[in-house]
């Protein structure tokens, strides 16, 4: 990872210290731009923000979850979990409840939250055909956030939320 942060840094690897905050939430030690870092299985996300402003990062497996939509009805706005319910199929569910998932975990840790952010209350709406979305949450504050989908081989759904801009660095174990 640290290499990584040092690339889309500029930094000699060496010059890049990670500290955590009294959240947990990574920084730069000296002080930087803002990082989020997100992995699964084999694959890692490093997304840095350009100049001023947070960014959050997340990747998943297309995998079942347990409970999944148990989960969805729950605890995603009310419109989400029914376009997850009306898929047409497995691939589609699974595309659905981590298009949001992913949204959400990227969206929280830019704001330094983690999970405590109600996801009920987040609204995230495409912005473009390429997969930009718009994101708002009551307790966010001024955005705007924005964020994109970053599709991954199609076995893993990948959301960057950041304001205003950022560099994604995405790495797979072995290739």
């Amino acid at each position: 990872m640290t290499a990584h942060l040092a690339a889309l840094t500029g930094r000699a690897p060496a010059d890049v210290a990670i500290r955590r905050d009294a959240a947990g939430r990574p920084f730069l030690d000296p002080p930087g731009p803002d990082f989020s870092v997100s992995h699964s299985g084999d694959v890692l996300l490093v997304a840095v923000a350009a100049g001023e402003g947070r960014v959050g990062a997340d990747v998943e497996r297309l995998r079942q979850r347990p409970r999944m939509e148990r989960m969805a009805e729950a605890r995603f706005p009310p419109p989400v979990a029914a376009a997850i319910r009306a898929a047409r199929d497995e691939r589609e569910r699974l595309a659905r409840f981590y298009a949001f998932w992913t949204a959400y975990e990227a969206f929280a840790k830019a704001l330094g939250t983690g999970l405590a952010l109600d996801p009920r209350r987040l609204d995230v709406t495409p912005a473009g055909d390429d997969g930009a979305l718009s994101l708002s949450h009551p307790t966010a504050g001024k955005g705007p956030w924005t964020g994109r989908h970053l599709p991954l081989d199609g076995a893993l759904a990948c959301v960057v939320a950041a304001a205003p801009r950022c560099a994604v660095r995405r790495h797979k174990n072995g290739a």
